[in-house]
């Protein structure tokens, strides 16, 4: 489905759907709210994909609706940083390696760390994988010993460095370790569609229609205030 054949679909079933008069919405605002929806969409299916309860025939599906968005990053490169908050010393990866302004999900994160032993040799270990902690809960995966911070697994969360900016750092568990790279799966936000250009979406054709129908959601939505119920809806989108 084009960008200008979701346009009509938005519109005509606005004009089903709602017994509000229904204002009249740029061409620009049409857009604002497919886009809008998208990033609710890959949402969805990626809180599916990640769900330990979800049946592997719907994840399959959810698999093929956020192929054009998954990314593989390799091996990048990163920097030793204090994180203060913590008392305790991270690895940043670059944002020109991660970028969080276009990453929707980070899926899976391994490092390569070297790692020196008691008896002096430095030892180095590919594909370790982290675990992802949000910010807020990452103390309890701390433990201070003589006064040093560490953590008990590998971690990494996103924080913000500075106003200006934000990204993912890592946490590791001993002070003998370092990291010297770090790759990455995830999936990018889900570009923008833009009735101008004629940029059209990108996710599968098969859920065009789920979009439109979902767009229209969210419009009534704001027109209609709490008359119509998203998440329902959401839920029963895929």
């Amino acid at each position: 489905m084009t960008i200008a054949a979701m346009h009509r679909g938005v519109k005509l079933c606005l004009d089903k759907n709602s017994y509000l008069p229904i204002p009249s919405f740029e061409p620009e605002e049409i857009d604002f709210w497919i886009n809008k929806t998208q990033g609710v969409y890959a949402d969805k299916c990626i809180e599916l994909l990640t769900n330990p309860n979800v049946s592997n025939d719907e994840k399959k599906k959810c698999q093929e609706i956020l192929s054009p968005f998954y990314k593989f990053l390799g091996y990048q490169t990163v920097d030793i940083v204090n994180y203060t908050t913590l008392s305790a010393n991270a690895w940043r990866c670059p944002s020109t390696g991660l970028a969080p302004t276009n990453t929707r999900r980070i899926t899976d994160v391994y490092i390569k760390i070297n790692r020196v032993i008691e008896d002096g040799t430095s030892v180095t270990a590919q594909n370790v994988p982290c675990q992802f902690i949000p910010i807020t809960e990452i103390n309890k995966y701390m433990k201070t010993i003589y006064n040093e911070v560490y953590f008990e697994l590998p971690v990494y969360t996103f924080v913000e460095y500075s106003s200006t900016s934000k990204g993912l750092l890592i946490f590791v568990d001993s002070k003998t370790t370092s990291v010297t790279a770090l790759l990455a799966s995830y999936f990018e936000n889900p570009p923008d569609v833009d009735i101008n250009t004629l940029t059209n979406s990108e996710f599968p054709e098969s859920v065009h229609q789920k979009i439109v129908d979902l767009t229209v959601t969210l419009m009534l939505e704001n027109i209609e205030s709490e008359r119509i119920k998203t998440q329902p809806v959401i839920n029963n989108t895929l």
